[in-house]
């Protein structure tokens, strides 16, 4: 209830009473999208997208980071459903919208969540090339804001990207990179899928 609180007190300090009854709508139709994202109900989306978009484009005229922000995640999640579906040109523009929206915001965190997903991307499509520009991008920022473990995931991408391309030792390199990353947490399934994974290209390698 606390954030909940603090979250209505910082709308009330940004926007008028007209705009804020939009906001808490559009904040309302996005809880709805991400409980239909992690319940299946993919059919009830469809038309939340279309009122969402109503509402942005009511609102298009309003410069603020809280509306970046709300923005870049909307399109994030529409992003999430699209790739659910296996829809990925709808996927990687979405995603692309949200991106552009947390750039502008200057968020670092969110930038890289965004490069992350459009690598993610890019790598499903056979676009190796571009998700590896991706994934590096997302490095340098999380190597700034220091997350570890969202560092570790990110190089166990890169890892995956050059097996698949049968590069066995960049592979490698990358996959220890990313168990180091990692070694003083506490997720031990993320370091059993690092050893899987390096010991996967030793026995392609034959070291084994």
């Amino acid at each position: 209830k606390g954030y909940i609180i603090e979250s209505l007190d910082i709308i009330n300090k940004i926007l008028n009473q007209e705009i804020q009854g939009t906001v808490l709508r559009f904040g309302a139709i996005m809880s709805k999208i991400r409980l239909y994202l992690k319940t299946g109900k993919y059919t009830k989306i469809p038309e939340l997208i279309d009122e969402g978009d109503k509402i942005l484009e009511s609102v298009q005229d309003i410069k603020s980071d809280f509306m970046l922000w709300i923005k870049g995640n909307y399109f994030n999640d529409i992003g999430n459903y699209y790739w659910d579906k296996g829809s990925l040109s709808q996927a990687l523009e979405s995603y692309d919208k949200g991106f552009q929206f947390r750039k502008e915001l200057g968020s670092k965190i969110e930038i890289a969540k965004s490069l992350t997903n459009l690598g993610n991307i890019h790598y499903i499509r056979g676009e190796y090339d571009l998700a590896l520009k991706k994934y590096a991008e997302t490095i340098i920022l999380k190597k700034e804001v220091e997350h570890n473990v969202d560092l570790s995931a990110v190089l166990s991408n890169i890892g995956a990207v050059h097996l698949d391309k049968g590069e066995l030792n960049k592979a490698l390199a990358y996959f220890n990179q990313s168990l180091r990353y990692i070694s003083n947490s506490n997720d031990e399934a993320a370091k059993a899928f690092r050893y899987i994974n390096i010991g996967q290209i030793h026995i392609i390698k034959g070291d084994l």
